[in-house]
């Protein structure tokens, strides 16, 4: 949200210069006309602007004679500028909107991959520490963890799922007698290369970069 608001500010400030600067035309421009510049800019800016500004240069009435610097020629390259600044300022809205709303959804969803993994290790975790406590050894393979409540959803990552084949599964599982030594690994490839969870002997999961 916040980088939204950086890439947005620019644009916010060039709608606001053009806004101002146009109804203060408007209002310098309909007293030359001989009508009241006041109520005509007060109801070009609120009255959907630039829309009210278009039929302003469309519809003002002939000067009568006063020079206004605008012919009708330059008033029809004006509008066009006009509508040509706004779509242009729209285009770039929705592209930023857009982008940064797939950038933000996408985090998300790594986010809770994330964390639906880490609890998948602590699970298998826990299992593993069972096991070494009733059989007073490492586990060989998941299946022998399976007596301690492991089932097939713990063994899969979110991220992966769809890309493993089957009867593989997301983790790799080391056998460790050191509290500080990893006992469960994911493969490298479950989060697109930025990283995986590891769980340690001790119990506690975290996420790594370099392991």
């Amino acid at each position: 949200m916040k980088l939204m608001l950086v890439l947005l500010f620019p644009l916010g400030l060039l709608l606001l210069g053009l806004f101002g600067f146009s109804v203060a035309w408007v209002w310098r421009d309909a007293n030359r006309r001989g009508q009241p510049g006041f109520i005509v800019a007060v109801l070009v800016a609120f009255l959907w602007w630039p829309l009210s500004l278009i039929v302003w240069l469309l519809a003002r009435p002939e000067p009568n004679g006063v020079p206004t610097g605008l012919s009708r020629g330059g008033c029809l390259a004006a509008v066009i500028a006009l509508i040509a600044v706004i779509i242009a300022g729209v285009v770039i809205l929705l592209v930023l909107f857009f982008g940064i709303r797939h950038v933000a959804v996408k985090d998300t969803r790594e986010s809770v991959q994330r964390a639906v993994c880490m609890n998948n290790e602590r699970q298998l975790a826990m299992a593993y520490l069972q096991y070494v406590e009733k059989h007073s050894q490492c586990p060989q393979t998941f299946a022998a963890l399976r007596e301690f409540g492991v089932t097939d959803t713990m063994l899969h990552c979110p991220a992966a799922l769809e890309a493993e084949s089957p009867g593989s599964y997301s983790y790799e599982l080391l056998q460790s007698t050191n509290t500080t030594d990893v006992i469960i690994r994911e493969n490298r490839s479950n989060h697109r290369g930025k990283g995986g969870c590891v769980a340690f002997r001790d119990g506690h999961v975290e996420w790594s970069v370099g392991r």
